[in-house]
């Protein structure tokens, strides 16, 4: 019996440890690309880059990777920074259509009678095309009624 009562033994067999080879890792070349190098790629190489179309000759890290995403990122941003092929045109189109409806209102207000009036006193702003006969006709006094026109006739 044991000395200690609380204390176990327990018999495990020993088991031999196989003999297990770890082989050599290769040395990975890993591509070393400069950030003025990656500037001066167009998109396309860059994209080709990326998905692993164009074969660089070694691995790409994943600094590298994300360093010709960011580029790539940043000149989308400045291409969608852009504006509009449009907009110039339609602002000076908007100026232009401002511009002449000032003088179109300019125009309009000085045809106006009153305005005529007080810019010119003396010459009157409407030209009549009645005849003068009937111009004199309408300038008399016109009769009440018929009882004024037959006493007219029965003094003469």
């Amino acid at each position: 019996m044991p000395d200690d009562p609380f204390k176990l033994n327990i018999n495990i067999p020993q088991f031999a440890m196989p003999d297990i080879r770890i082989p050599k890792m290769p040395e990975i070349e890993v591509a070393e690309i400069t950030a003025a190098d990656i500037k001066a790629m167009k998109d396309d190489e860059i994209i080709q880059i990326l998905t692993g179309e164009k074969d660089m000759g070694a691995m790409i890290d994943l600094g590298t990777r994300q360093v010709l995403t960011n580029e790539l990122m940043t000149r989308t941003i400045k291409q969608a920074s852009k504006p509009h092929w449009s907009v110039m045109p339609s602002f000076w189109l908007l100026v232009a259509t401002v511009v002449l409806t000032a003088l179109a209102l300019v125009v309009a207000f000085v045809g106006l009678p009153q305005v005529q009036k007080l810019l010119n006193p003396e010459k009157p702003f409407y030209q009549s095309t009645q005849p003068v006969v009937e111009k004199q006709l309408l300038l008399q006094p016109a009769k009440k009624n018929s009882e004024d026109i037959t006493t007219d006739k029965g003094k003469k």
